[in-house]
C-alpha cells in the first residue's frame, strides 16, 4: 500500500521537501481514486490543457506524481507559448512584457494548476493584441476571431476581468470601417457567447460548496445578500470600503503580487523582490507608446474599475457583513 499526498490545504502540509516527491516518481504505479462531487466555480476550460496531459500520463501508465507534474508542465508550456506570441506580435513595450513575465509569483502560477495561469495569459495576449491592432492599418477577419475568442474565454472563466477589453475603444475608428462579413462574424460570436454562458451556468447548477468554505462562511458571518444591503444603506459605504481596504491592505497586495509563494509562506530574497520592480521601471523607461491624453486617462479609469471590482467581488463573497475592510484578496489577483 502506498500513500500519495498532494497538498490542497492551507493548514495541513504533508509535502515538506522535493525529496518527498522524487521518491514516488517511479513507473507502473496504479493508485486508487476517490471521486469528490465538490466543485469550484471555475470553468472547465482552464483545466483543459493540464487535463489532456494527465490523460496522456494515465495512458502511458505513469505514476500519480509524474502525471501530476506533467499537468503542471503542460500549463507552463501553454503560458510560455501564449506569452511568446504576445511579445512577438506587439509592436510596443516588448521589454515591459518580457520583464513582467519574470515576476516570481507569475512563474509559480504558470507552473501550477491554478486557473490564473490561462487567465493571466489571456489578459496578456489581450493587451498585446490591442497594441498590435492600434498600429495596424486595417482590422481583418483573423483579428476579429482572436479578440472575440479572448472575450468569450474571459467571460466564461472570470468575467470580473472583462473591463480589460475597454482598451479596445482605442481602435474604434478602425472598427467603424470593418466589412459586413466581419460584422456578421461579431454577431455570431456574440450569440455564441450567450449560448456558452447559458450552458456553463447549467452545468454548474448542481455545484456544491466545499465543507471548508461552509465552515468559513458560517464562522465569519459571510452573506452576500446582507452585504449588498449594507452597501446600499449609505451611498458612500462602497467608497469607504475601498478606501479602508486599500489603506490597510496595500502593503500585503504589493508583497503578494510578487512574493509570498506557496501557501503565502515562502518569501523570495529581498534582492529578487526589489530587483523585479526596478527592472519593470527600467523597462518602461526604455520604451514609449504615443497615445492621446484622453486615451491615457481612459486606461487609468480601466485600472481603477478593475481594482474596485476585484475588491468588491471578495467583499461580497468572502468578507464579514458590515466590515469596511475586504478579506480574501491577494496581490496576484491584480496581475
Amino acid at each position: 500500500m502506498k500513500y500519495v499526498y498532494i497538498d490542497s490545504d492551507y493548514i495541513v502540509q504533508k509535502l515538506r521537501s522535493y525529496s518527498d516527491v522524487f521518491n514516488n516518481l517511479g513507473f507502473n504505479f496504479h493508485p486508487s481514486y476517490t471521486l469528490f462531487e465538490e466543485a469550484s466555480s471555475y470553468n472547465a476550460l482552464v483545466y483543459l490543457v493540464p487535463g489532456i496531459a494527465l490523460g496522456l500520463g494515465k495512458i502511458l501508465h505513469l505514476s500519480l506524481y509524474t502525471c501530476y507534474y506533467l499537468g503542471r508542465m503542460a500549463n507552463l508550456a501553454l503560458f510560455i507559448g501564449v506569452v511568446s506570441y504576445s511579445i512577438k506580435i506587439t509592436p510596443r513595450l516588448k521589454n515591459v512584457f518580457f520583464v513582467f513575465c519574470f515576476n516570481p509569483m507569475l512563474i509559480q502560477l504558470a507552473a501550477s494548476y491554478s486557473s490564473d495561469c490561462s487567465l493571466i495569459a489571456a489578459c496578456i495576449l489581450s493587451v498585446a493584441y490591442f497594441l498590435y491592432l492600434f498600429d495596424k492599418e486595417k482590422i481583418e477577419t483573423k483579428d476579429v476571431v482572436i479578440v472575440c475568442s479572448l472575450i468569450i474565454f474571459i467571460l466564461l472563466v472570470k468575467y470580473v476581468y472583462l473591463p480589460i477589453f475597454g482598451i479596445y475603444f482605442g481602435v474604434i475608428p478602425k472598427l467603424l470601417h470593418i466589412s459586413k462579413k466581419e460584422v456578421k462574424l461579431i454577431v455570431i460570436f456574440l450569440l455564441s457567447a450567450i449560448l456558452l454562458l447559458l450552458i456553463s451556468n447549467y452545468l454548474k447548477k448542481d455545484m456544491t460548496v466545499s465543507e471548508a468554505f461552509k465552515v468559513y462562511y458560517k464562522t465569519a458571518h459571510v452573506d452576500s445578500g446582507k452585504q449588498i444591503q449594507f452597501l446600499l444603506e449609505d451611498k458612500m459605504n462602497i467608497f469607504r470600503m475601498l478606501y479602508h481596504t486599500i489603506l490597510e491592505k496595500k502593503d500585503f497586495y504589493i508583497s503578494t503580487m510578487v512574493s509570498n509563494l506557496g501557501w503565502l509562506a515562502i518569501q523570495i530574497p529581498k534582492l529578487s523582490y526589489y530587483l523585479f520592480f526596478v527592472s519593470m521601471i527600467f523597462a518602461t523607461c526604455t520604451e514609449s507608446v504615443k497615445h492621446k491624453l484622453c486615451n491615457r486617462f481612459w486606461y487609468i479609469c480601466i485600472v481603477v474599475i478593475e481594482v474596485a471590482l476585484i475588491i468588491l467581488g471578495m467583499y461580497l463573497y468572502w468578507t464579514t457583513v458590515g466590515s469596511f475592510v475586504t478579506e480574501g484578496v491577494q496581490g496576484r489577483y491584480f496581475l
